[in-house]
């Protein structure tokens, strides 16, 4: 949200969907610089009510999905967050003429074969596997689209080296290391146009 507000944005408004709006208010306005002078919505809903994702995407064109299940909620599994949320946002997105879909995955989806990943998704509750399925479904929507697979998501508050992140673009299978969340912004951004 941070980089679809910035200075350099293409867009124009920006909608959130929030589960909670008196949360996502508190979030964009203590301190952060995120209330994008009105560009800002907050949608309520949840990606397991396809009613509340569709009346969000109501004049929306273009979406980027960069939801994942949270730990430790008992009612978000990756099954039903990571997957069943992307199919309902795609659903939606198709239904609303949405012209084009940014996912955010995860790096090595495809690999399901990888020692590491099978210890990631049997560690994650399958949340790999998931995500593959997601992607699946965000390519067979029917809408442009484009699938960012980051490796290693970090935060990074140096101001300095945000400013100057390096993304690697390419096809690949297996991959170590880390990102930050501001490069992935900044790339998903950047996909939409």
């Amino acid at each position: 949200i941070r980089e679809l507000l910035s200075f350099n944005s293409p867009a124009s408004t920006v909608r959130a969907l929030v589960r909670d709006p008196a949360a996502g208010a508190a979030l964009w306005s203590c301190g952060t610089g995120l209330s994008g002078d009105g560009r800002l919505e907050l949608a309520q809903g949840d990606l397991t009510q396809p009613e509340t994702v569709a009346a969000a995407l109501t004049d929306i064109d273009v979406v980027t999905m960069a939801h994942s299940r949270r730990f430790g909620e008992a009612s978000a599994s990756a099954e039903l967050v990571d997957f069943g949320g992307t199919v309902t946002v795609c659903k939606a997105a198709s239904a609303a003429g949405v012209s084009k879909l940014v996912y955010v995955s995860s790096n090595s989806v495809n690999r399901p074969d990888k020692t590491m990943v099978q210890l990631i998704n049997w560690m994650g509750g399958m949340g790999l596997a998931w995500k593959l399925r997601a992607e699946e479904a965000v390519r067979s929507s029917g809408i442009p689209y484009v699938i960012v697979r980051p490796v290693g998501l970090k935060d990074d508050l140096s101001p300095a080296r945000s400013t100057r992140a390096v993304v690697s673009i390419q096809q690949t299978e297996f991959g170590l290391g880390t990102v930050t969340r501001t490069a992935v912004a900044n790339l998903c951004v950047r996909a939409l146009v």
